[in-house]
């Protein structure tokens, strides 16, 4: 605009919030976006402003006091001239509210009637602003509201996507009726990984989105951005992550139902990311474990497994692992009976003192094994057949007996075993002594 004579005219209008941080949304066909405060700033400058005033307008093309929404600002003369208009009244839902200027000399002492006010045309010197439909404590809870849902399904995320598809099968059949319950709940939710991740991740976002914008209605600037981060980082991240950390199962299982239901809402977006996913990285790799690992987890976790079980256990699944050389028994220490002695009363009392099922018979030395008798072979002696020996009771049962090599696995050794055949380590390619003593297995 330029300036004609001495007429005031306004080369530029600008609408901010009442703290001068936020430029208010403008609408070309419409006008300036007022939020729901009644506060703003305005930034005037133009030609011969200093003798005239300004004041709003609630009705099109009407400047009467009668009309006014706001207390009459007087402009000064100054180049840039900062007023902060407070509204008074706003009646409708979406009101229109329009800039009149006033010529000093029209203001009477008792702001009467004025008549010739001008009101200034065009969408630059128009507002319209959306009066709030909710009331203060309204939003105040809504606003909590969306950040516990944000905190959920933020701790469902860590909660159920760290659960595998493996590990609640396991609980869903175990002999804990609770853990069968809660798996057999989660179980469905958990089988659509990457359609429920999706589902939780948007509504976990959605959920901040709308927070922020709604705190961002309640209070302006800097305190919108602090209450917010506040919001999400401790009720939608510290503190659900924290507590589903520890009991996502037992959560998910008691809000299964609300979880379904985000994965409705939600699918139209979800399910086809999440198909999308499903294509591209394929099904999800379920966890696997080697002996050694099952091994250090058994050992390691507090479990209700008792320690000759552990023993047990840990010792079947180091089998294959294991060769003979660490089984085998000193040969010194191994018990063994000479195939020439006397299968008297005292033999008979010593093979069942030491309650061996089979026994290694030795000729000579006790490296040179011949053969093996077993316990009950000597069941049936009678005082009569004291005078027969060793020898006698082996060469009568004959009992088969296999080799194995000092580097075969445990595992291989237990099959033979399982077969009945008894297995004697003897591999005359060995050397006689190992670690200076012979071993027996």
């Amino acid at each position: 605009l330029q300036s004609i004579n001495d007429k005031p005219f306004i080369t530029q209008f600008l609408v901010f919030s009442s703290n001068s941080e936020t430029l208010f949304g403008f609408e070309p066909k419409h006008g300036w976006i007022l939020n729901a405060d009644k506060k703003f700033r305005l930034y005037i400058s133009g030609f011969n402003l200093q003798n005239n005033s300004i004041a709003f307008s609630a009705l099109q093309d009407e400047c009467t006091s009668n009309d006014f929404i706001s207390p009459i600002y007087n402009l000064s003369s100054a180049s840039i001239i900062e007023l902060d208009v407070h509204l008074q009244r706003v009646s409708k839902v979406h009101s229109s509210i329009f800039l009149c200027l006033i010529p000093s000399i029209e203001i009477s002492l008792n702001n009467s009637l004025l008549q010739n006010g001008t009101q200034l045309k065009g969408p630059y010197f128009t507002f319209f602003r959306e009066k709030t439909t909710l009331p203060l404590a309204a939003k105040i809870c809504l606003v909590l509201m969306l950040f516990v849902f944000s905190g959920f399904f933020s701790g469902l995320n860590l909660g159920l996507m760290s659960l595998s598809v493996d590990d609640l099968r396991l609980l869903a059949e175990s002999d804990d009726s609770s853990m069968r319950y809660y798996a057999k709940r989660v179980l469905p939710l958990r089988k659509r990984g990457n359609f429920l991740l999706c589902s939780i991740v948007l509504a976990n976002v959605l959920s901040n989105s709308l927070g922020t914008v709604l705190l961002d209605s309640i209070v302006h600037g800097l305190f919108a951005v602090i209450g917010s981060t506040v919001m999400i980082v401790l009720l939608g991240e510290i503190i659900p992550q924290a507590i589903c950390s520890r009991y996502g199962l037992v959560i998910g299982a008691h809000t299964h139902l609300l979880t379904w239901g985000s994965m409705i809402v939600t699918g139209i977006i979800s399910y086809p990311l999440g198909f999308i996913l499903n294509k591209i990285l394929g099904q999800e790799v379920t966890a696997s474990y080697t002996r050694d690992q099952i091994t250090r987890m058994l050992t390691k976790i507090n479990a209700d497994i008792e320690k000759p079980e552990l023993d047990v256990i840990t010792g079947i699944l180091s089998l294959r692992k294991n060769t003979v050389r660490e089984a085998m028994t000193l040969l010194p220490d191994v018990y063994m009976l000479d195939k020439d002695r006397k299968t008297d009363a005292e033999l008979l009392l010593d093979v069942h003192k030491h309650g061996y099922s089979r026994i290694p018979v030795y000729s000579n030395e006790r490296s040179n094994i011949i053969g093996i008798v077993k316990l009950r072979d000597f069941a049936l002696i009678t005082p009569e057949q004291y005078h027969l020996t060793v020898k006698h009771v082996l060469e009568f049962h004959n009992h088969p007996y296999g080799h194995a090599k000092a580097t075969d696995s445990l595992y291989d050794l237990m099959q033979e075993f399982l077969k009945g055949i008894n297995t004697i380590e003897h591999n005359k390619k060995l050397p006689r002594f190992l670690n200076g003593k012979t071993r027996l297995a």
